[in-house]
This record gives structure tokens, sequence and C-alpha cells, in this order.
């Protein structure tokens, strides 16, 4: 035979259990009798937290990898590019002191 430890009635007010020499009830909320500044308030603070996830997003920019990859290249790292193109300058260079007649030491000394 099943003894219930407990019993258990559901009034407009709410639940109540009958437990030993103990009463536990548990009220409905009605939601439309909560407090108007109460529910002001909530989506007060939601609209914040809204706005804040909106501006912490807006500040994040999308970065390239090829951008990433300059920041972290060696900004003194040769290529065979840069090496040609300074071999056609002091090519030119020489040109020009071999018609202007000027001594090559002496530029050289210049720079």
């Amino acid at each position: 035979m099943n003894i219930p430890l407990y019993s258990r009635n559901i009034t407009e007010k709410g639940s109540i259990i009958k437990s030993l020499n103990q009463e536990i009830c548990f009220e409905f909320i009605k939601l439309v009798s909560r407090n108007i500044t109460e529910k002001g308030s909530i989506i007060k603070s939601l609209n914040n937290l809204i706005k804040k996830e909106e501006n912490r997003r807006s500040k994040v920019k999308v970065i390239d990898i090829k951008e990433i990859y300059n920041k972290f290249k060696n900004p003194n790292q040769l290529t065979i590019k840069y090496l040609q193109d300074e071999f056609k300058f002091f090519l030119n260079e020489l040109q020009v002191l071999k018609q202007n007649d000027i001594s090559l030491e002496y530029k050289l000394l210049e720079l």
C-alpha cells in the first residue's frame, strides 16, 4: 500500500504542498500584475546591453591575412626584386657619372 509523503493541492493562489507539519506554497505570478516600472528598467538594461554589443562588434574590423603577414614580416628582409632594382639604380648612376666626367670616388664620398 502506497502512502504519499505529501499532499498537493492547486488553488487560484498557487500550488500548495503539505508535508508532515509544514505547508509550502508556490504562488502563480501574473505577468500583467507586475510593476510597469520594473518592466521598463529591464527593457532599458537589455537595450543598453544590445547597444554595447553592437558597439563592440563595430570596433572589430576585418583584417586581411596579408596585412597580418606583413606586420610580422621582417622589414629588413631583402628580396630578389629589391636587389635587381638597386642594381639598376647603381648602373644608371654609373652612366650618369661617366657622362658628366665626375670622379667616382668623389661621388662615393658624398653618399
